[in-house]
């Protein structure tokens, strides 16, 4: 749990460094009995594009699993679902 927490707060180092950075949510939660860091923000990269990143992450059996789903077309609302769809339908099978 403590990992969890301190890579939902080293994500805000993204802040200082990449341009027009835009928290929209970080935090942990729980899904299926497991603890999970749920990262969600967005920013311009270095060509111009709006990009709308999530991220979820947790421990599988000792070892981390990190789930990263982004698009490059964030002002485009097909798409940007089509990242928080991917997302929100991860589930670990036990």
């Amino acid at each position: 749990m403590d990992f969890l927490r301190e890579k939902v707060s080293s994500c805000s180092r993204f802040k200082a460094k990449v341009p027009h950075f835009r928290w929209i949510q970080h935090r942990i939660v729980e899904r299926n009995g497991h603890q999970w860091a749920e990262i969600c923000f967005s920013h311009d990269n270095a060509f111009g594009f709006h990009v709308y990143t999530r991220c979820l992450s947790c421990f599988v059996q000792g070892h981390l699993l990190d789930i990263w789903a982004l698009t490059f077309r964030a002002g485009d609302s097909v798409q940007k679902g089509s990242v928080d769809e991917l997302i929100d339908s991860v589930r670990l099978i036990s």
